[in-house]
């Protein structure tokens, strides 16, 4: 379909073009992607754009970006630089957007080839380039003037504190605006508030430092930011499948829609073999010895959820999972990657005293991000003012337990726009139970027919 920008994108739209550097900070599912498809066609059209060099990481790079330039049928070739063929690409003149991941700047310092005709950059994700010490901002930093327009998209430009901004200002305007070197910007703007004689630096922005840097980068930087609406923002992320895990999951697929066709299967026992492909497209299933018997799959799923993580920055998040093995694999990353132990509650979580310990905290802004089980999480529950974003790592069927679980978020007194984001894995069953969930059916009461009528519509030839 042709893109039909909402007012705020085509607010953004509009500012991009004409500036050879441009900011654009939104949450996710707020259609920066799309805005810079759309910038980068209309430069065409102007006689500014022949080749551009997309960084993205590798989820967003392998299903975003392509699957937003079908969905709204702009004209570009793509070019994938990434995995063992990446020069050969990178050579070619097939594409006139190249996408490469931050680990692909870091190939380029260690001598890949930059490929020719290049004249547009985008950053996608700046947060990968926020840490100004690192060797792909540096390599990134001295490619810069190949570049006449640059363009950055990021979901939460201050993630870790006002310092963020300096890497990712340089990289629109090579540090004309808040300093060429990160000291520089310390020195203008920041102060250390270490104790004396530490032997480590805690800088702090100084009193009125946010708003003269955000004064210095009105004229690049602009906020993609819908109004509060009824209805919130939803946010499709698919994950494509494994190749480790994709035989084994088409056999147990196969013979489940084959059953299915059959008509001889019970909604019962449909429902539990429904349950061991969801169990598989979230990376972990149930083994013979009962829930204490998890057998790990892969981490694709858990690889995303953590850079829709890194990508929220510090906006708080609460997450629905179906299976408590899928909450114990969250916990165990973030508390690995960011020092941080989020409760769960629901399903075998925080009960009690203990959960409402918890809520008190999240509505209190005091954590970052809550894990939830809908199933036993999804009414009662007052949580809309500690955030207003949702992640799905795993759907279920029920649409009340779906719809009831949204709504502890999107209700009265939440005054920021709410983005319901789901974690959809390609091909597998979890487009199963989107569809289910979009037909809004009583899953317990139509599951079966709701799978037989997805498999006549979708699998049989």
């Amino acid at each position: 379909m042709k893109w039909t920008p909402r007012p705020d994108q085509l607010e953004a739209y509009n500012w991009a073009i004409g500036r050879e550097a441009s900011g654009l900070f939104a949450k996710p599912g707020n259609g920066k992607t799309a805005v810079t498809y759309a910038v980068m066609d209309r430069l065409r059209e102007l006689g500014e754009f022949r080749r551009a060099l997309v960084v993205v990481p590798l989820r967003p790079l392998y299903s975003t970006w392509p699957a937003e330039c079908r969905k709204w049928d702009f004209d570009f070739k793509l070019g994938i630089l990434h995995g063992t063929k990446k020069a050969k690409v990178a050579a070619s003149r097939d594409w006139n957007v190249g996408l490469i991941n931050p680990e692909g700047i870091d190939w380029i310092s260690r001598g890949g080839t930059l490929p020719d005709g290049l004249d547009t950059l985008v950053v996608d994700e700046a947060y990968y380039f926020k840490n100004s010490q690192a060797q792909r901002f540096k390599t990134l930093r001295l490619l810069l003037p190949k570049f006449r327009n640059r363009i950055i998209l990021d979901g939460h430009p201050e993630s870790h504190g006002l310092e963020d901004l300096w890497s990712k200002v340089c990289i629109l305007d090579g540090g004309k605006r808040l300093g060429s070197f990160i000291s520089h910007f310390r020195r203008e703007y920041m102060v250390n508030a270490a104790p004396p004689r530490a032997q480590y630096s805690d800088w702090q922005p100084a009193p009125g430092a946010r708003e003269a840097v955000y004064k210095k980068i009105s004229d690049i930087c602009i906020t993609i930011k819908s109004p509060r609406t009824e209805k919130p923002i939803i946010n499709r992320i698919m994950v494509p499948m494994p190749s480790k895990m994709r035989d084994e999951y088409k056999r147990m697929e196969n013979q489940f829609y084959a059953e299915l066709a059959s008509g001889t299967v019970t909604a019962a026992n449909a429902g539990v073999k429904s349950m061991k492909l969801r169990q598989m497209t979230g990376g972990y299933v149930y083994g013979g010895g009962g829930k204490s018997d998890v057998i790990p799959v892969h981490t694709a799923k858990l690889d995303a959820a953590m850079d829709f993580v890194g990508e929220l920055g510090s906006e708080a998040l609460l997450i629905a999972v179906n299976f408590d093995h899928e909450a114990n694999a969250l916990r165990e990353r973030i508390r690995k990657e960011l020092r941080f132990d989020p409760p769960y509650f629901g399903g075998g979580g925080l009960k009690g005293t203990e959960a409402a310990r918890a809520i008190d905290a999240w509505n209190a802004k005091k954590i970052p991000i809550l894990i939830a089980n809908p199933a036993s999480a999804a009414r009662g529950l007052n949580i809309q003012y500690g955030g207003s974003n949702v992640l799905w790592y795993s759907l279920t069927y029920n649409w009340g337990d779906y719809d009831q679980f949204n709504a502890r978020v999107d209700r009265p007194g939440q005054t920021e726009a709410v983005t319901i984001s789901k974690l959809i894995m390609e091909d597998s069953v979890d487009e199963l139970v989107e569809s289910v969930l979009d037909m809004r059916t009583d899953a317990d009461k139509n599951l079966f027919t709701k799978m037989r009528e997805y498999y006549e519509q979708n699998y049989r030839k």
